[in-house]
């Protein structure tokens, strides 16, 4: 699915005008840009994505009906329309890919603290080292540059 009909979809769903949901939709498909295939998912159709987008976007819109939607909830169902109703953890995405878990051999050393924070944060939600391949990759620079 892509952003315009993520974006009709939310309309029909929370009311107002398609593009009232478009920077959310386009944050969460973002990861198209760095592997256009389906399994870009993996990089934000997930819990810590929607933390994620919240962080980003703040607890809501208003969208141009006047009404207050939370942010939550539209990544929420941005996830659920791709992945077949569906909400995982990273650690569920991860887990089930035994490829990826030999990606990463060990944590990488950072020496800014909020970087390293934020670089940090996936293996320490999952304890899974294959987990850096979202903030210690191309698209966790572009990741840096929007949430830090």
């Amino acid at each position: 699915m892509n952003i315009w009909e993520h974006s009709l979809l939310s309309q029909r769903k929370f009311g107002g005008k398609p593009q009232d949901y478009e920077a959310i939709h386009s944050f969460l498909d973002s990861s198209k840009y760095f592997l256009y295939h389906v399994k870009h998912r993996l990089l934000l159709h997930h819990l810590l994505g929607v933390e994620w987008a919240v962080e980003l976007f703040g607890n809501y819109v208003v969208n141009s009906e006047g009404k207050t939607i939370l942010v939550r909830d539209i990544a929420v169902e941005h996830c659920r329309e791709d992945l077949d109703g569906k909400i995982p953890t990273l650690y569920d995405w991860l887990a089930r890919d035994e490829n990826l878990q030999k990606f990463f051999l060990q944590k990488p050393e950072i020496n800014d603290e909020t970087l390293a924070e934020f670089v940090h944060l996936p293996y320490h939600r999952t304890g899974l080292l294959s987990a850096y391949i979202i903030t210690f990759s191309d698209f966790g620079i572009c990741l840096c540059k929007k949430l830090l």
